[in-house]
C-alpha cells in the first residue's frame, strides 16, 4: 500500500477517495485503538470513536478548520482522544436525574434501595456545597454542553472546566463516603 502526505489525505478526504480513506484507517486505527482499550473502552468502543473521529475530520477538513501545519495524525488522534474523553465523562452520569458514584464502591443488591440512598446522599450534600459547585454539577448532570457551562460561568477554558468540575465531583463524593448512611450502606453488602 503507498503512502500519503497530510496534503494528499486532506486531499483525499476532500475527495472521499477510498484508497485514502483505507489508508488513514491502517495507519491511524492502532494508535486510537490502544488508548481506547487502555482507558476502560475495547474494540467496539475503538471502531466506533474512529469512525466518529473520521466523520468529524472531514467536516473540519472540508470546513477549512484543519491547517496544513498540523500534523494530520496529531489531529485525527486528538479527535478521536476527545470524543473518547467526553464518553467515558459521559458514562459517570447514567441517569438526567442524579448522579452516579465512579468507581467501585458500591455494589448493590437491592436496586431500589441503593437508588434511593444514592438519591438521599447526592441530594443532601449537594444542597451543602457551594453554590459554584453544585450549579456547575447541576449544570453537568442536565447536560449542558461545556461551551454553554463556560459562558455561564466565565470560566477561561474547557481545561479549566474540567478541573473545577472534577475537583467539585471528587468534593461531593468525599462528603458522601463520610457520611455514617453510605458506611452502613457498605456494611451491609459486605455482610450480603
Amino acid at each position: 500500500m503507498r503512502s500519503f502526505t497530510d496534503k494528499q489525505i486532506v486531499e483525499g478526504i476532500r475527495k472521499k477517495d477510498n484508497e485514502v480513506l483505507e489508508w488513514v484507517y491502517s495507519k491511524h486505527f492502532t494508535p486510537v485503538k490502544r488508548f481506547v482499550i487502555k482507558t476502560q473502552g475495547n474494540l467496539q468502543d475503538a471502531q466506533d470513536v474512529f469512525q466518529e473521529g473520521l466523520v468529524t475530520v472531514y467536516r473540519k477538513v472540508t470546513g477549512g478548520a484543519f491547517k496544513p501545519e498540523n500534523s494530520f495524525a496529531t489531529f485525527l488522534f486528538s479527535i478521536c482522544k476527545n470524543l473518547w474523553l467526553k464518553e467515558l465523562r459521559n458514562k459517570t452520569l447514567v441517569l438526567r436525574d442524579e448522579i452516579v458514584f465512579r468507581g467501585t464502591d458500591f455494589h448493590p443488591v437491592d436496586t431500589e434501595s441503593y437508588s434511593d440512598i444514592r438519591r438521599q446522599l447526592v441530594h443532601k450534600y449537594l444542597l451543602r456545597m457551594d453554590p459554584e459547585c453544585r450549579e456547575m454539577l447541576f449544570d453537568h448532570n442536565n447536560r449542558l454542553s461545556n461551551n454553554e457551562i463556560i459562558d455561564d460561568k466565565e470560566c477561561v477554558s474547557h481545561d479549566t472546566l474540567r478541573k473545577r468540575k472534577s475537583r467539585c465531583m471528587q468534593k461531593l463524593l468525599d462528603m458522601i463516603r463520610k457520611d455514617p448512611l453510605y458506611k452502613r450502606f457498605l456494611e451491609q453488602q459486605i455482610l450480603v
